[in-house]
């Protein structure tokens, strides 16, 4: 009987031994989470030569019919910024708001008279270092005395949008 409650106390442990095994049988799994984000490499025009976004002014000053000669403007400098390691591939000047009433060019007005004028952008095709970094570009412009010698008098003006891409 010794030998037959041995038998059972070891079948007993051996089936609790089980029990204990099996909780520890189970098993989980794993998986992996990707996380991503993009970042869209841009360029964008900051702050402006007159302190505001998107209004900068590039003067020719006054246009002297007495003395005459081209007329260039002083550079305007403008700055913009692009996203790390993006390069600019350009800026471009559009033909202003005067251009279909001046053949297709850039042209100054009065209301009444034209002025046609030229512009010339100078490196705009950097690469960025992030928006805290501004890049530069130098815009300057000339105006032929044959454009202006026989203009009449009073206030010319243009508006050219200029166009960033990265």
């Amino acid at each position: 009987m010794k030998f037959r409650n041995q038998r059972m106390a070891f079948v007993a442990a051996l089936a609790g031994f089980a029990m204990l095994s099996s909780g520890n049988a189970l098993a989980g799994n794993t998986n992996t989470l990707r996380v991503t984000a993009d970042i869209t490499g841009t360029c964008n025009f900051s702050a402006s030569n007159d302190g505001t976004n998107g209004n900068t002014t590039m003067n020719f000053g006054t246009l002297d019919q007495v003395t005459g000669g081209d007329v260039a403007a002083p550079t305007t400098t403008l700055s913009y910024w692009c996203t790390n390691g993006t390069a600019a591939t350009g800026v471009t000047a559009g033909n202003g708001q005067n251009s279909a009433s001046c053949g297709g060019n850039n042209c100054l007005t009065n209301g009444s008279d034209f002025i046609p004028y030229s512009l010339i952008i100078v490196n705009d095709t950097q690469t960025g270092a992030g928006k805290s970094t501004d890049l530069d570009i130098d815009i300057s412009g000339g105006i032929l005395e044959a454009d202006y010698i026989d203009a009449e008098a009073g206030n010319y003006s243009d508006l050219v949008t200029l166009t960033i891409t990265p």
